[in-house]
């Protein structure tokens, strides 16, 4: 899950339907209490689309775990399935909220092909809007993804569903298929030591 207080999920729409966001000092405030409450046995996944989430920044410490996290799951989505979950999401707003939203794109992709996108919105068609939004952050998010990361702790499930629950426990089994791995190598180095210390 994104932190919580984070407010606006972080594509171009995601503020539609949200609070306003706290202050940063506010959020980090949040964020401490919150992290206060979880159990160290478990894991915790937290959403990576970069330090920061909207207008709030994470704390540095936070982040750091973050990019140096021993697992980072990349859930590969169909792109019909994901524009699927977009329409549901944003489309109800309408297109005079996703018109105000859209003309944030210019200074990504110029006036010419937000005009068509706006065209689009004026239509009432609204699926390709959704699509080309999906397209023009694949790009970016998939360069964070990998940059200054082990590609080794990248482990990609692939997912046809939108149903959390199930893809919440192929996270979860993918976690603990890393934790047992992580344990072996451990214990493999430690078994290692002793033995060049016996020599």
């Amino acid at each position: 899950p994104r932190p919580a207080g984070g407010g606006p999920r972080g594509s171009v729409f995601g503020h539609l339907g949200e609070q306003p966001q706290p202050t940063s000092e506010h959020f980090r405030n949040l964020l401490a209490c919150e992290w206060a409450e979880l159990d160290p046995e478990r894991f915790v996944f937290l959403e990576d689309e970069g330090p920061r989430i909207g207008e709030v920044c994470l704390p540095a410490p936070t982040y750091k775990c973050i990019r140096t996290a021993q697992l980072v799951v990349h859930l590969d989505v169909p792109f019909a399935l994901r524009a699927d979950r977009s329409l549901a999401t944003y489309g109800p707003y309408g297109a005079g909220a996703l018109s105000e939203s859209v003309a944030c794109f210019r200074g990504r992709m110029g006036d010419q092909r937000t005009d068509e996108l706006l065209r689009h919105l004026a239509d009432g068609e609204l699926r390709p809007v959704c699509e080309e939004a999906l397209r023009n952050y694949d790009k970016s998010y998939e360069h964070h993804l990998r940059k200054n990361r082990n590609l080794d702790d990248i482990v990609a499930i692939t997912v046809d569903t939108l149903d959390s629950a199930v893809v919440a426990n192929a996270v979860e089994e993918a976690a603990a298929t890393r934790e047992t791995l992580v344990s072996a190598e451990s214990r493999d180095r430690a078994d290692s030591a002793d033995e060049g210390l016996a020599g």
